[in-house]
């Protein structure tokens, strides 16, 4: 499992499994164990932010990396769904296959929804035809370790 913490820029009534930038670091520690106790197989995590650098994120990382969870680099992750008609997914995916002829990899993030499993397959289908190969989120994660 991949742990995706979004860092919630105002303090409002927080869930068990959210996070915000005013939490104070021993807060943090506590939610990120709670979170880890209910899901033992999470090996990696990334966060976002509104903020360009909250105080909180040094906590976070260096207790993450305390309990052993590998930061996933964002610079390799590129949203796909950032609009729900198919027109503008496919556009998005031929966008993220350009940008990986630069990379070894990149990771393309999306929401499931009715359909989205049957689409994206067809995407995949057709991108292969264009000589993309689509690797599992396991090895992605050992390509950007080496």
């Amino acid at each position: 499992i991949v742990l995706h913490i979004h860092l919630q820029r105002t303090q409002r009534t927080v869930g068990r499994y959210e996070f915000n930038e005013q939490m104070s670091p021993g807060a943090l520690r506590h939610r990120i164990r709670y979170m880890l106790q209910n899901f033992p197989t999470i090996r990696s995590y990334y966060i976002t932010t509104e903020l360009a650098r909250p105080a909180a994120l040094d906590v976070m990382h260096k207790e993450f990396g305390k309990l052993g969870l590998k930061k996933i680099n964002l610079e390799d992750f590129f949203y796909i769904d950032r609009t729900g008609e198919e027109e503008g997914l496919s556009a998005r995916l031929n966008e993220i296959a350009d940008i990986s002829r630069s990379k070894d990899f990149v990771l393309g993030i999306m929401r499931l929804r009715g359909g989205t499993v049957e689409f994206i397959t067809n995407e995949m289908v057709r991108l292969r035809k264009k000589g993309y190969d689509f690797v599992t989120l396991r090895k992605a994660l050992t390509l950007s370790a080496s």
